[in-house]
């Protein structure tokens, strides 16, 4: 049937191993693409018990084709008027149909509805050398109306994720008005 659900994780989904296991498969294999080069050897994004948690805190947004999840992101208050997308990954089965568009432009929605006016994306850099899947994402947030308004040390924003990377990396720091979605 293909019918495409996105809604907030339950606590009975937050509990549920198996689908956290998947879940943090899918946002792994998506941040391994992205990031190849990034991390030390054997270093990953996230687990299913660091998954269970976000889905528990009510953070944690889930993209369902009819019952199977396909995708996640995660909304998290930075301030009373900004409200930080992260997370947002799609299993690699189902790129290049606009899931992951459909995903972005839900979590945007949900921000505006909240009444928070900016939205922030943080996306992790090297300092240098050739990325090109972290230059495409920097094109298509630029191309989708983020604006770059500043580079981030990883000390400043997660300091544990110093250790955990091969190369010296940033954080650029995206933002977004909802009043233009």
């Amino acid at each position: 049937m293909n019918n495409i659900h996105l809604k907030r994780m339950s606590s009975n989904e937050a509990n549920n191993t198996q689908l956290m296991e998947k879940l943090a498969t899918i946002i792994n294999r998506a941040y391994k693409t992205a990031e190849t080069r990034l991390w030390k050897e054997g270093m990953q994004r996230t687990d299913a018990q660091e998954m269970s948690e976000i889905a528990a805190s009510g953070e944690l947004i889930g993209m369902y084709l009819d019952e199977t999840i396909i995708g996640s992101v995660r909304l998290t208050d930075v301030s009373p008027s900004t409200g930080n997308i992260g997370m947002l990954a799609i299993d690699e089965n189902y790129h290049g149909r606009g899931f992951g568009k459909q995903l972005l432009q839900f979590a945007e929605h949900e921000w505006k509805k909240k009444g928070i006016p900016t939205i922030q994306i943080e996306l992790l850099v090297a300092k240098s050398g050739s990325y090109p899947a972290k230059e495409r994402l920097e094109q298509w947030y630029v191309r989708i109306g983020y604006q770059e308004i500043e580079r981030k040390e990883v000390q400043q924003i997660f300091p544990p994720l110093t250790n955990m990377l091969a190369v010296p990396s940033e954080f650029i720091i995206f933002h977004k008005r909802t009043n233009t979605i």
